[in-house]
């Protein structure tokens, strides 16, 4: 088992997950931006690392930054993810 890093930010947790579409959609829990690494884990998973390109509103609007805790967000993910995972900031 490895050290937990304190400085890894948990910036949101998945709500759904597209197969289909590839498409994951998550509530923010703090700030982080598109284009980011992110690092998944969950109950179901090992951890993994995603690169995610552009971060899409509810409405479908591109964002330049994910800022408020509880919004809605949704990004593709090559990975399939599942609910309930953890995102967190790969510093």
């Amino acid at each position: 088992s490895r050290s937990e890093n304190p400085t890894q930010e948990f910036v949101g947790i998945v709500k759904k997950y597209d197969k289909n579409t590839k498409v994951a959609t998550v509530e923010v829990r703090n700030f982080f931006l598109p284009n980011s690494k992110l690092e998944v884990f969950g109950p179901t998973m090992k951890e993994q690392i995603i690169q995610i390109g552009d971060v899409f509103d509810e409405d479908g609007n591109k964002l330049d930054a994910c800022r408020h805790p509880k919004d809605i967000v949704w990004f593709e993910s090559d990975i399939e993810l599942h609910e309930y995972d953890m995102i967190r900031l790969v510093r």
